[in-house]
């Protein structure tokens, strides 16, 4: 019995021994190597938009020295390929590293950026954003791009009014006094273009409006033909409806148009100050409005849009308002008055309702663009007179993109303006 005692004792030592080398050691080595920690990010908030290197900087603490990679992942951006750095910094426990990205093309970019050591510990990620464009033309407010001037050669304009974007990201505008359409992809090279003056299939005579509907194909408020034309996305003519007159299904100058989740077609039959609905193939459905300044009534609408609930939103022109109704036309909001102020009008001309709700209006001769939630609550403005970056001469049309950039026509100065707005 003494014997076993101490073999048992000799066999216990021999483990406490054990656990006190090296399988002990690793297993708490493991358990003390850390992560590395970004403590700081700086890089321009602005780059330009033309594929030249942009340096920025990482910050970062690692009490094991051995960060071997920074890896920059894409949460948002068109055309960016994720990136992965090595940085030299073996043995720094602190310190910082250089590193440089750039964008061919003008758009809004948000990237992840994790840092990984030799044990393949990660640091927690973030997020850098900025944007690749040409100004900060307000607080959060960039314009990206512009693209047009006067003529009547392809990607030039004569007074472009509405224009509209489809889920592929094209633009196609309204070319007032060209008398056509032209359509260009969102950084605003020219792709095609259709129509010339007459009253024939696929003329027109000053076009004003444009939607996209849910399939795809094109409306267009033909205004001084007094007529909707609809096309496939190429431009090839489907179908018309409407002529000159007061009657339902005809019109009076329509100086815009809308497509419901539906498919239902609205009209802004301006001079006649009323809105009309019909199917996607020109069936008339209903009507409301008529000239005067109580709710309901209008005094030249020149714009409409629709949500994704189907609720329509019109610029009531000579009214100075926002009016919002059910697509049965039944009243259920306004605001707005006339004058400069945050909210106030003077002559609001194109409307639009982003994914997300909110109401941008272009307010013609205050030369801005407004932006509200649907309940017409302010939540921002941008621009003034003139021809610089983000400046307008009587903005006409105004349009937002899946990615949420918004496109304005500025009608005076003949060119499409591109903006990213930060929420």
């Amino acid at each position: 019995m003494k014997y076993k005692f101490i073999a048992f004792m000799v066999f216990l030592a021999f483990v406490t021994l054990l656990s006190g080398c090296g399988g002990s050691n690793l297993h708490t080595d493991a358990a003390n190597t850390s992560p590395p920690e970004i403590t700081g990010i700086s890089f321009p908030g602005l780059i330009p938009p033309d594929g030249s290197e942009v340096e920025g900087t990482i910050s970062f603490k690692d009490p094991d020295g051995d960060i071997t990679t920074a890896k920059f992942e894409v949460v948002e951006a068109v055309d960016f390929k994720p990136v992965e750095l090595k940085p030299q910094v073996k043995g720094q426990k602190e310190g910082s590293f250089k590193f440089q990205l750039s964008s061919a093309i003008a758009q809004h970019i948000v990237l992840k950026i994790t840092l990984i050591d030799e044990q393949g510990n990660t640091s927690d990620p973030q997020e850098l954003s900025f944007v690749a464009g040409e100004a900060e033309v307000e607080p959060g407010i960039y314009l990206l791009t512009r693209w047009g001037r006067s003529g009547s050669t392809n990607g030039q304009f004569n007074k472009p009014h509405h224009l509209a974007v489809d889920k592929d990201g094209f633009i196609y505008v309204a070319d007032g006094d060209n008398h056509r359409i032209q359509k260009f992809d969102s950084n605003g090279n020219f792709v095609m273009a259709w129509g010339h003056y007459g009253d024939l299939q696929g003329e027109f005579n000053h076009p004003w409006g444009v939607a996209v509907g849910p399939e795809g194909d094109i409306y267009v408020a033909d205004g001084h033909n007094h007529r909707i034309q609809k096309f496939d996305h190429n431009g090839t003519f489907l179908l018309s409806w409407g002529k000159f007159g007061n009657d339902q299904g005809q019109f009076y100058f329509p100086s815009d148009v809308a497509v419901d989740p539906d498919g239902n077609v609205y009209v802004a039959d301006a001079y006649n100050h009323r809105i009309q609905k019909f199917d996607s193939n020109g069936k008339f459905l209903a009507t409301w409005g008529e000239y005067g300044s109580i709710r309901g009534q209008f005094k030249y609408p020149w714009g409409i849009a629709t949500d994704k609930d189907g609720n329509v939103y019109v610029a009531d022109g000579e009214n100075n308002r926002i009016q919002k109704f059910d697509s049965k036309g039944v009243f259920s909001a306004e605001w707005g008055s006339e004058g400069s102020a945050k909210g106030q009008f003077n002559h609001p001309w194109g409307i639009y309702v982003d994914q997300e709700g909110d109401v941008y209006v272009s307010d013609n001769l205050n030369h801005r663009i407004q932006k509200f939630n649907s309940d017409g609550d302010f939540i921002t403005s941008w621009g003034h007179y003139g021809n610089g970056a983000g400046e307008f001469c009587y903005p006409i049309g105004v349009t937002v993109d899946q990615h949420g950039y918004v496109y304005v026509s500025d009608s005076e100065n003949d060119r499409i303006e591109k903006f990213f707005v930060e929420k």
